[in-house]
């Protein structure tokens, strides 16, 4: 029984399938619908994991920005209500020249686009691996994996 070659992705690595190429309608439907309900699961625990890790980072490595729970208000403009100075239980007076006040924004700019790499990441892989779940349940995929022609074409896999 002679098997058609499998699809390699064009301009990827010697060696790497194409998976949608391999599916049947019905399983890419069923690929497409599983990534889209997975991006909302990762999106959502990125908007948690955002929220967390703001708080950790505001508490933990700025502790000089401006919070209710710690620090006293001295000088503030009454018509904007932008705060010009406050200050600590111990006495030191902050400002927003401050570096750790200043810095935090990019601080959370940072945090963002870690969440969104990884997020990102780990969405690729998932959805990788239930394409490859599906092929694994289907024969199509033990016939083109064990054929001879493919083996010879990719030795050491």
């Amino acid at each position: 029984m002679k098997t058609k070659p499998l699809p390699v992705e064009k301009g990827g690595r010697p060696g790497r399938l194409n998976l949608d190429s391999l599916l049947t309608t019905g399983e890419k439907r069923d690929a497409a619908a599983y990534a889209s309900r997975l991006a909302w699961l990762i999106a959502l625990t990125g908007l948690l994991f955002f929220w967390a890790g703001l708080h950790y980072m505001d508490e933990r490595f700025f502790p000089h920005r401006f919070n209710p729970s710690r620090h006293i208000i001295i000088e503030q403009d009454p018509d904007t209500y932008e705060l010009h100075a406050w200050r600590d239980s111990f006495g030191r007076v902050y400002t927003p020249a401050d570096a750790q006040v200043r810095l935090f924004p990019y601080a959370a700019g940072g945090l963002i686009l870690f969440i969104l790499v990884l997020g990102t990441g780990i969405h690729h892989l998932l959805v990788q691996h239930y394409k490859m779940l599906l092929l694994i349940k289907s024969e199509r995929w033990q016939q083109a994996v064990y054929s001879p022609e493919w083996g010879r074409r990719h030795p050491g896999f």
